[in-house]
C-alpha cells in the first residue's frame, strides 16, 4: 500500500522512516520558528497527503523533542481524515519555562502514523450493557489478523490456531478448543492474543 503525498512548496520534505520498519513518517518543517517559553507556533510542513479510505492519519509528537526541549504538540494526536487535502501543520508546544526554542527548516517536528479504524455507527439506546458476553469464536472468524464478532471487525495481532483469551473474565476457546496455556484479556474495543501463527 502507498501513500500519495503532494509537495506544495518548495521547501517541502518527502515523509520517511528513519529505519527500516518503523511505524511513524517524519514530518519536517518547512520554515524556521522561535518558540518562546509556554508559546505555541502552527509550523507549516508544505507537504499534503491522501490518507486512504477506513484510515485515519495521527500527529505525533517526537520523544526526542520532549525529552530534551520540551517541545511537544499542543493538540497531540493531531487527526488527519481520510478527505483532508490540505497542508499538515505540527501544532508544536514549548513546555519549557525558561528557553525559547529555535525550530531551524528542515528539522524532523513530529510523526505521521497512518492506522486503520473501525467505522461504527452511533446509536441511542435506553442504557448500556454491562460487559461483553462471552463468546466462542470458530477459526473461520479469525483471519488476516482480524477478528469477526457479533460487534465487528477488531483488529488483531495473528493468533495460534489454538489459542485461549477472555471475554470478561471468561473463558472464550478459539480453533478446536485445545487450549494453549496463554490468557489473555480480551476487553472493550482491545484484542490481545497470543502472537504466533501464519496469518
Amino acid at each position: 500500500m502507498t501513500l500519495p503525498v503532494r509537495l506544495i512548496g518548495p521547501d517541502a520534505t518527502l515523509p520517511s522512516r528513519a529505519y527500516a520498519g518503523d511505524g511513524g513518517l517524519d514530518l519536517h518543517a518547512a520554515h524556521g520558528a522561535r518558540i518562546e517559553p509556554g508559546a505555541r507556533a502552527a509550523i507549516g510542513t508544505q507537504v499534503a497527503v491522501a490518507i486512504p479510505a477506513g484510515h485515519a492519519g495521527l500527529v505525533l509528537p517526537r520523544s526526542g523533542l520532549a525529552a530534551r526541549h520540551g517541545i511537544a504538540l499542543v493538540n497531540a494526536p493531531g487527526l488527519i481524515d481520510a478527505g483532508y487535502r490540505g497542508e499538515i501543520l505540527v501544532l508544536l508546544l514549548n513546555t519549557d519555562r525558561e528557553h525559547p526554542y529555535e525550530v531551524a527548516a528542515g528539522e524532523r517536528i513530529a510523526q505521521l502514523l497512518v492506522v486503520p479504524f473501525v467505522a461504527l455507527e452511533p446509536v441511542a439506546v435506553p442504557e448500556l450493557p454491562a460487559h461483553l458476553p462471552t463468546q466462542v469464536l470458530e477459526p473461520e472468524q479469525v483471519a488476516f489478523g482480524r477478528l469477526e464478532t457479533a460487534f465487528g471487525f477488531f483488529l488483531a495481532p495473528p493468533v495460534l490456531e489454538d489459542a485461549r483469551c477472555l471475554f470478561d473474565n471468561q473463558p472464550a476457546i478459539l480453533g478446536s478448543g485445545v487450549e494453549c496455556g496463554v490468557e489473555l484479556a480480551l476487553r472493550h474495543n482491545d484484542v490481545l492474543l497470543p502472537a504466533d501463527a501464519g496469518v
